[in-house]
């Protein structure tokens, strides 16, 4: 059985990547700088949007496989799972990754906790 990692912190995630962490709820990585991600699959604490300008290989998200072309958007929410596969030949990534932690937007109207009530009143 496949370990599955999770990763609960930007300071986790940017040990990893091999970058500094400025703030505990929020990082943004120039991929071009940033060690690869390690062939292996990964649950995901954090919210996470990528915009990969050059080919990363094949990725493994839930029971797919997708291989992620030049200008490639991925989004990856708190809960969900990603592989990098082992054995695909790994290219220096170039692009951004934005990662956040849930807790930078807990209480506001996008968070999934928010409370339903509407700051306006009903007409």
């Amino acid at each position: 059985m496949e370990e599955i990692v999770k990763i609960e912190s930007v300071a986790q995630y940017n040990k990893m990547r091999g970058v500094e962490t400025l703030h505990p709820l929020i990082t943004v990585v120039d991929l071009s700088k940033a060690q690869p991600m390690p062939a292996q699959t990964f649950n995901f604490g954090l919210y996470a949007m990528y915009m990969k300008e050059l080919n990363c290989g094949e990725l493994r998200y839930g029971r797919s496989h997708y291989d992620y072309q030049e200008g490639t958007l991925v989004f990856i929410a708190p809960g969900q799972v990603m592989g990098v596969h082992p054995n695909v030949k790994t290219f220096k990534a170039k692009g951004w990754a934005l990662l956040f932690h849930p807790d930078l937007i807990k209480g506001t109207a996008i968070s999934s906790d928010h409370s339903q009530q509407s700051e306006y009143p009903k007409s």
